[in-house]
This record gives structure tokens, C-alpha cells and sequence, in this order.
């Protein structure tokens, strides 16, 4: 149970005190205010701390599932490219959905119109992006993964590339139509692939573009 707040006394009620009452007023007024700047810490909550621990989970699962693929070239192709796909869109909507709140919150703090109006622009716009490289693509994928798509190439040429986060293995070639495919591969076929090809035939899911084999 709270005490309950001194209330300072009135002009009339000081004349008719006594010297010891006086005194214990002045105590309680002190007691008080210390209580005052000095407030009882509550602890955090249970389920604070266990979503806290959830989300870092998540973060690090998503992050390192997108090394395997961008570092170590894992992931990326046949049935293992599937299972990272969609393992990453899993979650990634599970990190969103779990700071979507404290982002939104963030913005809406921003006190400056124009500048509130920016950093909302600039979330939608990363959102937007991560949300169809990440989910999206992979969703629209669902239905291919019965019947994906085929391509056959000519002037088939393996290469390495630089990328963001590591080394990125691509196969580039031309379809019957003259237009020209890239496609991400993983290390090993990188490594097994024979220069002396010069054609092949890839099967992948069109949105994504993850290559499910290379003939």
C-alpha cells in the first residue's frame, strides 16, 4: 500500500501547530521527496526478457543463414536452395513482426514533420525491399515448385564475383531469344563446372531464381 502524499498546510493550520508537530511535518516532507527522487525500480518483465531472447535468436539465425549462402556459397542451389530460401523468408517475417512495433514507434516520436515524414519513407522503402527479396519472391515461387521453370543457354560462361558479403559464383549465358541469364551458383558446381561447356540447360524458380539443377 502507497503512503499517502503530504499535502502542505495552510496558512491558518501553521499558526495552530506546536513546535513538535512543526517538526514532523517538516520530516515527512523530506521522506517524501527522497521517495520521490529515488523511485523503486520495477523489474522487467518475464515475457520482456523472453521476447527479447526470441528476437535475438531470430536475428542470428537470419543472419547466419544468409552467410552460408553469400559467404560459403551454401544454400543456394537444388534442394538446399529451397530450404534456405524459404528458411530465410520464415525469418525474416518473424524478426519484422517482432520489431515492427519499436520501428514504428520510433518514427512516430519524431517531432519534425518533414523529418517524420522522411524516416517513414525510408522504413517503408527498406521494408518494401527486404519484404519482396525475402518473402515475397519466395511466396509467388509456391506454385513453380512443382513445374519450374527451363531455360536452355548457349555461350555459357561460369565466373566469380566480388559481392557484398563474400565471393558470389554466377553462371551467365543467352536463350534461344538472344536474351541474356544470370544465375547464382554454389562453389561446388563452380569448382565441377568444365570451361570447355558452352551450353547448358538450368531449372529454376522464375521469382527468386533459385537454380534447382544445371544439365
Amino acid at each position: 500500500m502507497q503512503d499517502k502524499r503530504v499535502e502542505p498546510p495552510t496558512e491558518e493550520e501553521l499558526k495552530r501547530m506546536s513546535q513538535d508537530e512543526l517538526v514532523e511535518l517538516i520530516k515527512r516532507r523530506v521522506a517524501q521527496e527522497e521517495a520521490e527522487r529515488s523511485p523503486v525500480q520495477e523489474g522487467v518483465p518475464v515475457w520482456r526478457i523472453v521476447g527479447c531472447c526470441v528476437v535475438a535468436v531470430l536475428a542470428i539465425a537470419f543472419v547466419v543463414c544468409i552467410l552460408l549462402r553469400s559467404w560459403f556459397g551454401m544454400l543456394i542451389m537444388g534442394v538446399p536452395g529451397i530450404v534456405g530460401t524459404y528458411a530465410s523468408a520464415v525469418l525474416f517475417v518473424l524478426v519484422i513482426a517482432w520489431i515492427a512495433r519499436p520501428v514504428a514507434q520510433g518514427v512516430v516520436d519524431v517531432t519534425h514533420p518533414v523529418r517524420r515524414t522522411f524516416a517513414a519513407c525510408v522504413a517503408i522503402g527498406i521494408l518494401g525491399w527486404l519484404a519482396w527479396r525475402f518473402v515475397l519472391c519466395p511466396v509467388l515461387d509456391i506454385p513453380c515448385l512443382a513445374s519450374p521453370a527451363v531455360v536452355e543457354l548457349s555461350d555459357v560462361e561460369v565466373y566469380s564475383d566480388a559481392g557484398e558479403f563474400g565471393v558470389d559464383y554466377r553462371l551467365r549465358g543467352e536463350d534461344a531469344s538472344g536474351a541474356r541469364h544470370v544465375f547464382t551458383i554454389d562453389e561446388a558446381f563452380y569448382d565441377s563446372w568444365d570451361p570447355a561447356d558452352d551450353d547448358a540447360t538450368v531449372t529454376y524458380l522464375p521469382h527468386s531464381r533459385t537454380v534447382l539443377a544445371v544439365e
